[in-house]
């Protein structure tokens, strides 16, 4: 009986220590990025992730740790990473756009209507747990109009009004819905390493189209025999080795 007590108290202490070492940890590499000592700061963030503490926190301070470091790829990868877990982080978006003036590839945009650019760009800031409550909700209050059209006939254009607005809300934003979904399918990376050759196909005996440089972000279109096929901001696709990019 002795031993089954002191075995389920040793259980429990090894269940607390793992309970309280993750804060600790994390306080540990805060300290150690304080104390600008920036190698340690990454090991402990590191071992926060690999046992399984992926939280926005965690990368987004990896994120700055790799930037102090001068690792530009990393940093902005950590910094996509945490704005997936918290896409409406203010701090966070401004380190990341400023990282992202130190890239040396300056791409510009490829040509996209306003109305395209804003149905993807809209899922990203209200997140696509709220819109998809918001075109429930629209979708309702036509139901409710229609309803009270039928019952109410007095007050018939007041409704109608209601209804049409309704049903226009709910198709602006489910279409908004659908671009963000479609977004959250595709895979999205950056570039790790210092440089990468992209090719016209997937192998080093192909022709090299353009040269990546760490800190891009790009679309992975597929994927083939460790090799990613990607499409940059500014309309180039290109197959680069797989090993370089760090999907998001």
């Amino acid at each position: 009986m002795k031993r089954i007590a002191a075995i389920l108290v040793l259980v429990w202490s090894v269940a607390a220590l793992s309970q309280v070492r993750p804060d600790q940890l994390f306080q540990e590499a805060n300290q150690a990025y304080d104390q600008k000592d920036y190698a340690a700061a990454v090991d402990k963030y590191k071992t926060l992730l690999q046992d399984g503490v992926a939280n926005a926190s965690v990368y987004y301070n990896l994120a700055n740790t790799y930037f102090r470091l001068g690792n530009l790829g990393e940093a902005i990868w950590c910094y996509r990473k945490a704005r997936k877990l918290s896409p409406n982080d203010r701090d966070l978006k401004e380190n990341l756009e400023f990282a992202r003036l130190y890239r040396v590839d300056k791409l510009a945009e490829a040509n996209s209507s306003f109305l395209i650019e804003f149905l993807t760009g809209f899922p990203a800031k209200v997140g696509l747990s709220l819109l998809s409550w918001l075109v429930t909700l629209c979708w309702w209050l036509f139901l409710a109009g229609l309803f009270l059209y039928f019952i109410y006939k007095k007050r018939g254009r007041l409704i109608l009004t209601t209804m049409i607005a309704s049903l226009v809300l709910f198709l602006w934003l489910g279409s908004s819905l659908r671009s963000g979904a479609k977004a959250e399918q595709r895979k999205h990376a950056v570039v790790l390493a210092g440089q990468a050759e992209a090719k016209s196909g997937p192998g080093e005996d192909y022709v090299s189209l353009f040269s990546v440089h760490q800190g891009l972000e790009c679309e992975v279109e597929e994927e083939r025999e460790g090799w990613y096929l990607v499409y940059l901001p500014n309309g180039s696709r290109g197959w680069v080795p797989s090993k370089t990019l760090g999907l998001i």
